[in-house]
């Protein structure tokens, strides 16, 4: 009677099971949870079809090509990110075995340490703007590891021994998993081709090595098998799921045109994030003799760091000497050295050479269009201010706009005048 109600709920469950997987020839049965696809595009597609590039580093696609830790497994090696989050990945050469696991409750895509391959070969790689350890926000210029990742991630080879010991597979993130049942081709015991079903893996791959970092980007890999009884694995094929990101070690970001990496400087760090004015180049920034303006609500500015400085000219921002004072300055437009012809005065504020009015000696004295019956108030008397900036105020106006600042002394004491 057991018997029976086993056989009848065999019956009631198989249809339903085929009949899910009839109607769909790419299955997400959540085989884990994977990494966030934040900041990755197409981070758990199911139909990927870019080149997958440099992705493997050794071994081989395709059925008896490479064989792993097991004769009849399968395996390829390939730099992946075993730690994704959106702004980079902790990256590390893996190796990546297909097990004969028919099961879709049991994931067939394993993951070992290749051989040559120790934690001394992983590297936090980071997008722009960000760098170091779970690629942190870049805010400082780092005494970088300056090896190349060719020598970081070294030659990772396939490792070949130790059955199913050292599956480390809990140990790598990745985007998604899924199975699909749409492997076809793949020849069965009687040689008739079958409808074989498989695992494909989203994982954050190199597929591309740089000196001082890589393009990277959800790669697809898919295991299958071939047989039922006796069973063959291995990875058939490897996709890449959209154009790659470039990525770069920690002391370097990206350069201008994002294909490559170069070393992080204080200009850059001092520049990010900024929008310059036009004809301030944020390539022309130097920390060392420039200081950045960034006092205008659109766009910022700088100008030489040291007084009596100015542009060479408006195209060329290395810093020469340029006399100031009544007769030039620098231009707080460009930063270019302004020199004033006979007749004109530098206004500061303008940056231009104003022309210069005539003052007779009565007005230098008490003020313009004054004279000492009109001015009798000593204290108002122009020859008797000490700051030059007060007293170029008091002959422009008269006397009537003499500013002063508390607790300084700008003029000369009347009292003592009057004596």
């Amino acid at each position: 009677m057991m018997g029976m109600y086993k056989l009848l709920a065999l019956l009631f469950v198989l249809p339903c099971f085929c009949g899910s997987a009839m109607a769909s020839k790419k299955l997400d049965l959540s085989l884990t949870k994977g990494a966030g696809s934040t900041g990755w595009t197409n981070a758990k597609s199911q139909s990927c079809s870019f080149n997958a590039g440099d992705f493997i580093r050794a071994g081989a696609l395709g059925l008896n090509a490479s064989p792993g830790t097991h004769s009849d497994e399968g395996a390829i090696v390939a730099i992946i990110a075993d730690r994704i989050n959106a702004n980079g990945g902790y990256f590390c050469p893996w190796q990546i075995q297909c097990a004969n696991k028919r099961k879709y409750t049991t994931s067939p895509t394993s993951y070992y340490t290749p051989n040559g391959v120790s934690s001394a070969n992983c590297m936090w790689l980071c997008k722009d703007g960000f760098s170091g350890a779970n690629c942190g926000e870049l805010t400082v210029a780092y005494d970088s590891d300056t090896r190349t990742l060719d020598t970081v991630f070294g030659a990772p080879g396939v490792k070949t021994d130790g059955g199913s010991n050292g599956n480390l597979s809990a140990n790598v993130q990745v985007f998604t998993k899924f199975w699909r049942n749409d492997f076809r081709g793949v020849n069965g015991a009687d040689g008739k081709k079958k409808n074989d079903w498989g695992e494909v893996n989203n994982v954050l791959g190199v597929v591309k090595l740089l000196d001082h970092g890589v393009m990277a980007a959800p790669v697809q890999v898919a295991c299958q098998w071939q047989n039922w009884k006796d069973v063959t694995s291995f990875v058939g094929t490897v996709a890449s799921c959209s154009d790659p990101v470039l990525l770069c070690q920690e002391g370097y970001t990206p350069n201008s045109n994002k294909t490559d990496c170069v070393p992080v400087t204080e200009d850059m760090l001092q520049t990010k994030g900024k929008t310059f004015c036009p004809g301030f180049d944020r390539e022309k920034f130097r920390s060392a003799e420039h200081v950045l303006d960034t006092s205008g609500s659109d766009c910022a500015k700088y100008f030489c760091k040291d007084a009596g400085m100015a542009f060479t000219s408006a195209t060329d921002h290395t810093c020469a000497e340029c006399s100031t004072g009544v007769k030039g300055g620098s231009n707080p437009k460009d930063g270019t050295c302004v020199k004033c012809s006979t007749g004109q005065y530098f206004e500061a504020k303008t940056g231009e050479c104003e022309s210069a009015g005539a003052y007779s000696n009565l007005d230098l004295v008490y003020g313009k269009g004054k004279d000492r019956n009109t001015q009798k108030d000593l204290d108002k008397q122009c020859w008797t201010i000490l700051s030059p900036a007060n007293y170029k105020s008091c002959v422009e106006t008269g006397g009537e706009q003499v500013t002063t600042s508390e607790g300084e002394e700008t003029t000369i004491d009347a009292i003592l005048l009057r004596q």
